[in-house]
């Protein structure tokens, strides 16, 4: 079945969009700007942009573009170089929304959800911050759906349709793999499922369709350090995070590639995060996994720290739930 979309031909359908103006109250720019705003002056984004009980229907599309270019200036929040164009074409549309329909805006607001995937901000943050608490990524994802909220759910339920390469993947890049596209899925839904766990379902019939153990595969032959590590850190949170994707029969799918990267051939961070995620799928007890991280004989002080930034992630993850 088709996601509840927005899709109104005509004259109609805009009147149906601009109607949402009255139910969107989103906090302009002038009156935050007045008001001292961005991360010092405290106020959240819950507090910044209104949008409780929306009738998805009557969301102003152009309205909250707008918005969500005015919070990502005021948050300091960077775009990923995938999203630019997107996101370009998106404020000239609600400039001037008339062409294309709403439909293909929601595809393309979709797409914005992936964009961030398709970088290496998780492992680089993991590598390269001072401490646990500058690990952070994702913003630009979570704002992006903080915004749409209302219409989160028919957003994501966009990447499980037949036609999303067409639809929604292709505004990416034409030329994007789709075992690439799996891992941005696969990123989006950690960050994502913390405050939106109604997507759970949409994310499962994604991957119900595909082998989720392809991303394993993919750490595994992929050709730079860093791209095997970040896979291998979006798969370890999509499996803390959703352990449900991982069915007995499919199992040992999993765990071929990521014994596989356990290897001494592989960087000390990709054998460690490799560990971590087979103890996921064969859902060791704390004993059993401390008895699989000593096979790895990797530096005590390397696995002590990120072991502790992957628990603050959590933490976080835990408290935004």
């Amino acid at each position: 079945m088709r996601p509840a979309l927005l899709e109104q031909p005509g004259g109609q359908g805009m009147d149906m969009v601009k109607r949402g103006l009255e139910r969107l109250e989103l906090v302009s720019g002038e009156t935050m700007a007045a008001e001292d705003t961005g991360p010092a002056a405290g106020k959240s984004l819950e507090e910044a942009i209104h949008i409780t009980d929306i009738d998805p229907l009557t969301v102003d599309l152009p309205l909250a573009i707008a918005q969500l270019s005015t919070q990502l200036e005021q948050r300091s929040v960077g775009v990923p170089a995938k999203a630019e164009p997107i996101f370009e074409r998106l404020r000239r549309w609600a400039d001037k929304p008339q062409r294309p329909k709403v439909g293909e805006v929601m595809n393309r607001i979709s797409a914005l959800l992936l964009a961030e995937g398709l970088g290496r901000t998780a492992i680089e943050g993991l590598k390269h911050a001072k401490g646990p608490a500058e690990w952070m990524d994702g913003q630009f994802t979570q704002l992006v759906a903080a915004v749409f909220r209302p219409v989160l759910v028919d957003l994501v339920a966009r990447w499980t349709l037949p036609e999303a390469p067409a639809a929604v993947f292709h505004h990416l890049g034409a030329s994007i793999a789709a075992d690439r596209m799996h891992i941005s899925v696969a990123y989006a839904a950690g960050c994502l499922l913390p405050t939106a766990p109604q997507i759970r379902g949409l994310v499962m019939a994604y991957f119900r369709t595909r082998v989720p153990a392809c991303i394993a595969e993919q750490a595994l032959a992929a050709t730079e350090v860093e791209s095997a590590e970040y896979t291998l850190v979006v798969t370890w949170r999509l499996l803390r995070r959703l352990p449900e994707v991982v069915s007995g029969v499919e199992a040992w799918g999993w765990e071929a590639p990521l014994a596989a990267l356990m290897s001494r051939q592989h960087s000390e961070t990709a054998r460690l995060l490799a560990c971590e995620c087979l103890s996921l799928v064969k859902a060791l007890s704390d004993r059993g996994r401390a008895q699989l991280l000593r096979t790895l004989e990797i530096d005590s002080a390397q696995l002590a720290r990120t072991l502790a930034w992957l628990e603050h992630g959590e933490q976080q993850y835990a408290q935004a739930a």
